[in-house]
């Protein structure tokens, strides 16, 4: 299984897994400020599975929790209720906009 990560001009995903989990699997992670100091990490992740072949298996559009001026991270988990081929692609994408100016 292939794992991506896209940025925005606000922030990265970094420390992704993928985790076995009762639903299927559960992907988790941090998204990183582009800045390097604490502020709100604004924004929401869009999720995606690929089969190999490049037919969309699933997406999800959803927010992670914010932590303020308190991290420079902020943590996220999905999970994902499909079966998931061996050679899929995880894209991961931190979109700057709110869910609601996008959605």
């Amino acid at each position: 299984m292939n794992v991506e990560t896209i940025p925005s001009k606000t922030g990265h995903v970094d420390r992704v897994y993928v985790l076995a989990s009762d639903m299927g699997i559960r992907i988790t992670g941090e998204v990183h400020g582009s800045f390097h100091q604490r502020s709100n990490i604004y924004g929401h992740l869009d999720v995606e599975v690929i089969a190999p072949n490049g037919d969309m298996l699933w997406k999800e559009t959803f927010s992670y929790l914010n932590l303020g001026g308190k991290s420079r991270t902020s943590p996220f988990s999905v999970e994902v209720p499909v079966v998931i081929p061996d050679g899929s692609t995880i894209r991961v994408i931190h979109d700057a906009s709110l869910i609601s100016e996008t959605h």
